[in-house]
């Protein structure tokens, strides 16, 4: 404002406050004040005399039609507690007739709307009905579409007698009508979203005749948030799973059996392999066999790795150990190298991993299996000799009974008995009755989490979606503290089905926040050597840390340590041996390349290396024990400094 217009304002302001003093001293002006609040006042009580004749039936009755509606709602939940599809449904149904009762007997309090304060209440009634209303409508869409899938994801109230194969290919050829769902679904809770916004909890009490009013309202609008955070992953996932199971076009996958108990970087040493076809989510053909025979196959002659040189001590690089890298993917792409080169090599879709514990816990829930060439029978029983009969009869066969046999068609047989046992246990799998459908597929879940199946796609959004739930056996990039610790059974028989492994990190935070880490890895063998599977260990060990991480110091108990950089860490690594009956270890200590400060998070992702049972682990941070568990699956840990 400008100096001329503040002298031109200013009278209007003096002019204004005399009139207001001259007003408020004025007797008559008081008398018409109080004679308009009386007249108000008398007015309002007549209102709410009308209005307490007029709405007092009307009340009680929509008092009783809301406890009829929140004892629905209640039998809804005990359903969806139940996991029965149908009874949800059933009863979702009776739900959205009684919010829908329960909208005609709030109708006659419409007037209410313009009331001054009371108003917002009834318009909060409103928004509850309208999401209300959405909600219940996005769970007739949500029920109506699980029905197909109930009995395999084991819900009840839908049962059917289809074998696991029939179930894949009925879920196959259902999802893409599923689909289009998805995105009725996003409306209604989006809807539901935008009513419950609306909403002010904090013109309720916290607790009103028995209901907790405002917890309940913050909770929906949390509830809401979270279903829908979870469609665009649901959409994801079932956007890539017909594809990958051969849906509308075949596909061919290239499945390794990796021998954990000859543990190496990704899982196991590479010691037979199957060519599967998948088309429509049935599995239309298999053939197995040992991976010396596939190289026998292979004509090609790639640079040997330095760690084949100087841990494996030998000069011919081989595809059975071209998994090096601890990076599931980067060891998947350097054995397609060698099995392009391959005589005998199909187009493949992409490479499972598999390990004898994942064979192991099939069994588990299968029941034993009995193969067709070998009539042995495999279980998951403990033998004698006190490991999983699957285990030691895998190792027996390959070992001793059919140690430089040859098979009809002049090749190694003494790995043969491992596609038998596969061959078996798919047709046991597929043909497996309804009851052990839904452990089937937890057990898969649960192996998959803890690395015992791993999968390599050549589709980029399959891969996306594996990489993204960690089924991949990738090494991840993370911002805070990182450890990987992997170990490869160079020589050393079959000793990893005896050999123990903890870890131990010392962590000290300085005043000015400082990180000094030492990390020791002890492994102990408890065995004596048996001549056929326990034996000295000698392997190489690998600690992956932080990108840019200063090596302080370090020991091995029979090598040096050396460092280097791989897979955007940084590396200490040393030849490890671990003599039968003894015990064997690595420490690095290291200064990490980030500082703490009072009040953060010390944050550390620790991934476990597939293959393994699960070492033990302890952290302690400036002397005090702060987590101890084993580590069954990648793990992160938050602790408050």
């Amino acid at each position: 404002m400008t100096a001329i217009e503040t002298i031109q304002y200013q009278p209007r302001v003096t002019n204004f406050k005399q009139r207001l003093v001259k007003l408020v001293r004025d007797k008559n002006f008081w008398k018409k004040f109080a004679l308009w609040a009386g007249i108000s006042t008398a007015a309002l009580a007549v209102l709410g005399v009308i209005l307490y004749f007029f709405y007092s039936p009307k009340m009680e009755e929509l008092n009783h039609q809301v406890k009829a509606t929140v004892a629905q709602a209640k039998k809804v939940n005990t359903a969806i507690n139940d996991q029965n599809v149908l009874v949800v449904q059933e009863e979702l149904t009776n739900l959205k007739k009684e919010v829908s009762k329960t909208e005609e007997r709030l109708r006659p309090f419409v007037p209410i709307k313009f009331i001054p304060w009371l108003g917002s209440y009834y318009s909060d009634a409103e928004h509850a009905l309208k999401a209300g209303e959405s909600a219940i409508d996005a769970g007739l869409i949500i029920t109506e579409s699980l029905i197909p899938f109930a009995d395999t994801l084991g819900l009840k109230g839908v049962a059917s007698e289809d074998t696991a194969q029939s179930k894949v290919n009925k879920i196959v050829r259902i999802i893409p009508k599923i689909m289009p769902k998805l995105d009725e679904i996003e409306t209604k809770l989006k809807i539901v979203r935008s009513e419950v916004d609306h909403i002010n909890p904090n013109r309720y009490p916290e607790e009103f005749q028995g209901y907790k009013i405002r917890s309940l309202l913050a909770e929906a609008k949390k509830g809401v948030d979270y279903v829908g955070s979870y469609m665009p992953e649901i959409r994801q996932v079932l956007a890539v799973l017909p594809s990958a199971l051969g849906e509308p076009d075949p596909k061919t996958y290239f499945i390794l059996f990796q021998n954990d108990k000859e543990l190496r970087a990704t899982g196991g040493f590479l010691t037979s392999y199957a060519i599967a076809r998948v088309a429509q989510g049935q599995l239309t053909d298999v053939k197995s066999d040992d991976i010396y025979n596939l190289e026998k196959d292979i004509v090609a002659d790639f640079p040997t790795p330095q760690a084949i040189k100087d841990y494996l001590k030998m000069d011919d690089y081989n595809l059975r150990d071209s998994n090096l890298s601890p990076d599931f993917l980067i060891s998947m792409k350097e054995v397609e190298k060698f099995y392009d080169k391959a005589s005998s090599r199909q187009d493949i879709d992409g490479i499972i991993a598999l390990d004898t514990e994942f064979v192991r816990s099939l069994l588990e829930v299968t029941g034993p299996v009995t193969t067709k060439k070998y009539k042995e029978t495999f279980s998951a029983e403990i033998s004698e000799e006190g490991m999983p009969d699957v285990v030691y009869k895998l190792e027996l066969y390959a070992e001793n009974k059919l140690w430089g046999t040859l098979n009809e068609f002049g090749k190694e047989a003494r790995k043969e008995i491992i596609g038998d046992l596969m061959d078996a246990m798919l047709s046991n799998i597929l043909n497996s009755p309804q009851e052990k459908w839904q452990p089937l597929l937890n057990l898969i879940l649960e192996q998959a989490q803890e690395k015992h199946i791993l999968a390599y796609v050549h589709d980029s959004q399959t891969q996306e979606v594996l990489e993204k739930y960690n089924l991949a056996g990738r090494i991840k990039d993370y911002d805070g503290d990182y450890l990987h610790v992997n170990n490869s059974n160079f020589a050393g028989r079959k000793s990893n089905l005896y050999i123990t492994e903890k870890i131990d990190q010392d962590i000290e935070i300085g005043s000015d926040g400082t990180v000094t880490k030492k990390v020791t890895v002890t492994l102990k063998n408890p065995k004596p050597v048996d001549g056929w599977l326990n034996a000295n260990y000698f392997g190489w060990m690998r600690f992956f840390v932080p990108k840019g991480s200063s090596l302080i110091s370090s020991e091995a108990s029979w090598k040096e340590v050396f460092s280097g950089e791989d897979l955007n860490k940084s590396v200490y690594y040393t030849h490890m041996r671990v003599i039968a009956l003894g015990t064997g270890s690595m420490t690095a200590t290291y200064k990490l390349p980030f500082k703490i400060q009072k009040g953060q998070d010390y944050k550390l992702l620790m991934q476990k290396q597939p293959g393994t049972s699960g070492p033990e682990v302890v952290i302690r941070i400036n002397g005090k024990e702060k987590e101890r568990f084993f580590l069954t699956t990648d793990r992160e840990v938050r602790v408050k400094y």
